[in-house]
C-alpha cells in the first residue's frame, strides 16, 4: 500500500513551457443552425501572460505538500488568468500534454515512474493514467505541475475523483512527499472459518502523531484497501492451503510457522508493508492456522 515514489525531476515551469510552447491561437468559428460560434482567443499571449502565476501557484503547492497543509489552500488562487477552469486545463493538459507535444515527453516520463508499475495510492493495480493530486477542475493552474501528477490505477483514479481535502486528517498520503514505511504499520489477522480469510486494520506505531493515524485511515478507507488486500490475500491462502494441509501432516505445526515467517520475511524485505508480507506474517504468528485446524472445521462443515 502506498509505494513512495520520487519526485519528478522536471520543474513545473519547465513542465507549463513544454506543453504551451505549440499550442497556436484559435480563429473564430461561425456557429451551425442558429448555435452561436466560437470567438477567437489568442492562446499564445495568454499562456505567456499567465505563466507567473501558474508557476508561483505550483510553489504554492510544493510548499503545502511538503508540510502536509494541502487542505489550507484555497481553489481560488489556482486560476489560470485570461481562462475558465475548463477551458484553462482542456488546453494547457488535454491539448499540451496529452496531446502530441513536448508535453507527452513529461506526461510519459511520469506515467513510467513506478519501476514496478503499481500504483503507488493502493500498491496493488497497474498503473495505468495520471491522477492530478489535486483536481484538473478545481486547481487549473496544477494541471500540468508534475508535483500534482500521480501513475494510478484506473480504480484509485476513479474513486479518488475530484477529491479534495478540507482538513489535515483528511490530506491523502502523497506519494512524492510521504515517507511511511521506515516502521510496521499494516498488520492483519485471521479469521478462523473452514476457509480462512485475512482482516486488515491499521496498526500505527507509537512514533505517530494522531494526525498522520487519521491521513492513513482515511487514505486505507477512502480507497477501500481493507478489501483490496482481503481478497488478495484470500486467495492467497487458497493458493497455498494444499501445501501447508500437507506439511501440517508430515511435520507439524512448528515447520509450517517456519515457512509461513521465511515468506514473511522474503516479502518483508521489499515491502515492509505490503499484503503478501503481512499476510503471511499474521498466519505465521496464529497457532490455528499452523495447527491446520481449518481441517477440522472443514470436516465439520461438510
Amino acid at each position: 500500500m502506498m509505494w513512495p515514489l520520487d519526485p519528478p525531476s522536471v520543474s513545473a515551469d519547465d513542465s507549463y513551457r513544454a506543453c504551451t510552447e505549440s499550442i497556436r491561437d484559435r480563429a473564430a468559428k461561425p456557429g451551425s443552425e442558429g448555435k452561436p460560434g466560437k470567438p477567437a482567443r489568442a492562446y499564445r499571449s495568454l499562456l505567456a501572460a499567465a505563466a507567473p502565476d501558474v508557476g508561483a501557484a505550483s510553489r504554492r503547492f510544493e510548499i503545502a505538500a511538503l508540510g502536509s497543509t494541502l487542505h489550507d489552500l484555497k481553489a481560488a488562487d489556482f486560476k489560470v488568468p485570461g481562462f475558465e477552469d475548463d477551458e484553462a486545463h482542456q488546453v494547457i493538459y488535454g491539448r499540451g500534454m496529452v496531446g502530441n507535444t513536448a508535453g507527452r515527453v513529461i506526461y510519459d516520463a511520469l506515467m513510467a515512474a513506478p519501476a514496478h508499475e503499481r500504483c503507488p495510492f493502493c500498491g496493488h493495480g497497474m498503473v495505468r493514467e495520471l491522477d492530478h493530486h489535486l483536481p484538473k477542475t478545481s486547481h487549473p493552474a496544477l494541471c500540468v505541475t508534475p508535483l500534482n501528477l500521480v501513475p494510478a490505477c484506473r480504480d484509485c483514479n476513479k474513486i479518488k475523483g475530484t477529491f479534495t481535502p478540507r482538513t489535515a486528517d483528511t490530506v491523502l498520503i502523497h506519494p512524492y512527499f510521504d515517507r511511511i514505511d521506515n516502521e510496521p504499520w499494516l498488520n492483519a489477522s485471521v479469521v478462523h472459518t473452514p476457509d480462512p480469510t485475512l482482516d486488515f486494520v491499521i496498526d500505527p506505531p507509537d512514533s505517530w502523531d494522531q494526525v498522520i493515524t487519521n491521513r492513513v485511515e482515511h487514505h486505507f478507507e477512502l480507497f477501500g484497501l481493507k478489501r483490496v488486500f482481503g481478497t488478495q490475500a484470500n486467495r492467497l491462502v487458497s493458493n497455498i492451503r494444499h501445501g501447508v494441509e500437507r506439511l501440517v501432516r508430515t511435520a507439524g505445526a512448528e515447520a509450517v510457522r517456519a515457512y509461513l515467517r521465511e515468506e514473511a520475511e522474503t516479502r518483508f524485505e521489499s515491502r515492509l508493508n505490503g499484503w503478501e508480507g503481512v499476510t503471511f506474517h499474521a498466519l505465521a504468528e496464529d497457532d490455528w492456522f499452523c495447527q491446520g485446524r481449518f481441517m477440522d472445521e472443514a470436516d465439520l462443515a461438510d
